[in-house]
C-alpha cells in the first residue's frame, strides 16, 4: 500500500469525528423555559367591536390574542404594527385560525367604528379594532399598564396622541405571558404565538 493512503481509514474517522463535534456545538439543543404568567397586569374587559357589537377578551378563550393600543391617525408606528401583524398571521400557515389580532383605539373621538373597520380591514380581514367611551378605554389602558394623552394641538384643533408602545402576547386562558416591544420582529412574535400552542 502507498505511504501516502496507510493512515486514510485513521484521518478519515478523525475528520468525521471534529465534523460531528463541530455541528454540535454550532446547533445547541435548546429548550424554551416557559413563559411567565403575569396576574397583576391585563385581564378581561368589555368594549365594542369595529362593527358596533359588545366584545369582550373572555370571547377568545382557546385562542392565543395578540393586542396592542393605538389610533389611526397615527403617522408611522401604529400602521407599521400592524403590517407587522399582518406578517405574523403569514408566518403563521395554518395555525393562523389559533390567533386573534385586537387593536384597540385610544382615539375614540376621532375612531368611529367605519373608520376602524377600514383601518383594520386593510391590514387583514381577520383583524378586529375595539372602541368605547374615553372612560372605558382608559380604564383598560389601565389594567393593561398603557398610558396615553392628546398632545400637540394645532390651530384646526388636531393632535397626536402619545402612548405606550408595547404588543401583549395572552394566553388562551385570557392572562398575558409576554410584553413585546413594538419593534419586535415577526419572527419573534411568531415565536411567541407557537409556544403558547405548545403548551
Amino acid at each position: 500500500m502507498n505511504k501516502r493512503y496507510k493512515n486514510l481509514p485513521a484521518l478519515v474517522m478523525l475528520v468525521l469525528c471534529l465534523f460531528s463535534f463541530a455541528s454540535s456545538m454550532a446547533e445547541p439543543v435548546q429548550q424554551q423555559k416557559p413563559l411567565k404568567i403575569y396576574d397583576d397586569w391585563g385581564g378581561d374587559f368589555s368594549l365594542s367591536d369595529h362593527n358596533g357589537f359588545p366584545l369582550n377578551l373572555s370571547d377568545f378563550a382557546g385562542k392565543v390574542v395578540l393586542l396592542n393600543f393605538g389610533y389611526t391617525h397615527c403617522p408611522d408606528i401604529c400602521p407599521s404594527t400592524m403590517f407587522n401583524m399582518k406578517r405574523v398571521v403569514k408566518k403563521l400557515g395554518n395555525d393562523a385560525d389559533k390567533l386573534q389580532v385586537l387593536f384597540i383605539t385610544l382615539d375614540p373621538e376621532r375612531d368611529h367604528a367605519d373608520r376602524l373597520r377600514t383601518y383594520v380591514e386593510y391590514f387583514n380581514p381577520g383583524f378586529i379594532a375595539l372602541t368605547g367611551s374615553v372612560d372605558e378605554i382608559t380604564k383598560v389602558a389601565k389594567k393593561y399598564g398603557t398610558k396615553f394623552k392628546k398632545e400637540e394641538f394645532d390651530d384646526e384643533g388636531n393632535y397626536s396622541i402619545a402612548h405606550n408602545a408595547i404588543i401583549y402576547l395572552i394566553d388562551q386562558q385570557g392572562r398575558i405571558r409576554t410584553f413585546f416591544r413594538i419593534n419586535a420582529s415577526a419572527q419573534d412574535l411568531v415565536g411567541g404565538v407557537r409556544q403558547l400552542l405548545a403548551e
